[in-house]
Parts: C-alpha cells; structure tokens; sequence
C-alpha cells in the first residue's frame, strides 16, 4: 500500500500530517465540489482588462525641458510631490500645486516650469503657487513641450543663455 493510500484511510487532517513530518506533495489532493453561489460570486468580480504602463506626456516634457536646460547651462532639477503609504495612513512630501522644475538662471534669478501635456491644465492649486513665485519677482513658465519653452524664455522674459 503506498503512503498517499495510508494516509487517506487514516482519515487525518493536512495540519495532522503536516506535524507528522509529511510534505505537501505526499498528502493526498481532497476533492472537494465548488460551491455553486461561491462560483456565481467569482462570475460577478469584473476582471481589470490588462494595459500597457505609458508614462505620462508631462513626463515627456519635463525630462525633455531638464535635457534643454542642461545643454544650456542653466541649472535647473526636478521636483517631486506625492504621498507614499505608510502602515494605514499617507504621508506627504513636497508643496502642493509646486512646479515640476525648479532652477536658478546665471545672473540668480529663480524660475519654475510646469510641464503639461496638449490637453493638460493647471490646478487650483498650481496657479496659486505661479501667483506666488511672480509676486516675488520669480519667473514662471507654464509650457507644453521645449520649444514653448525656449521661446517663453528668449521672448517673453528676454532670458539669455550660452550655448
């Protein structure tokens, strides 16, 4: 008699035979019938549909302003907002409505850039944040891809750079 037969006539419990020094692949698989309203409960869970992960079009912005910014000479960096979990609650980090890049141009004078995509539009929050850095003699630029960059820089605010 094999050891899954003698242990299916012992008629033990998987936690007995567990302590009794088996391994899982020796205990015998139980065959029990699907609950019918068990099934109908899966049957009703909406399965998410599978989708590639993009990265967002600010994103694309914002590290394609940071390369022009770095190309000429301007320092400039990225700044990160959020929330991160911890245990049951949210931490915080960052300034809400704060810019996604902040620098400094050569003659000192600071400046930020909110990047958002074609159809993206400033929050409540984020206008707030441009009244405040204009209020206090900062430059700030609301741009869509790098090129409305550069001209906001060289037209609007007459910003010059060395290549």
């Amino acid at each position: 008699m094999t050891t899954r037969k003698k242990l299916k006539q012992a008629g033990d419990s998987i936690a007995d035979m567990l302590e009794k020094g088996y391994t899982m692949e020796m205990i015998p698989p139980v065959d029990v019938p699907p609950d019918k309203e068990m099934l109908k409960a899966m049957d009703a869970i909406p399965v998410p549909k599978k989708h590639k992960r993009y990265k967002k079009p600010e994103g694309k912005v914002k590290k394609a302003c940071l390369i022009w910014l770095n190309e000429h000479g301007i320092s400039a960096w990225p700044r990160s907002t959020g929330a991160v979990r911890i245990g049951s609650g949210f931490i915080r980090y960052g300034k809400v409505g704060a810019a996604d890049i902040e620098g400094l141009l050569p003659n000192g004078i600071h400046f930020e850039i909110e990047c958002k995509s074609a159809v993206g539009k400033q929050s409540y929050k984020q206008k707030i944040f441009q009244k405040m850095i204009e209020r206090n003699n900062g430059l700030y630029f609301l741009v869509r891809s790098v090129g409305q960059l550069e001209m906001q820089m060289l037209t609007k605010y007459e910003v010059r750079y060395d290549k």
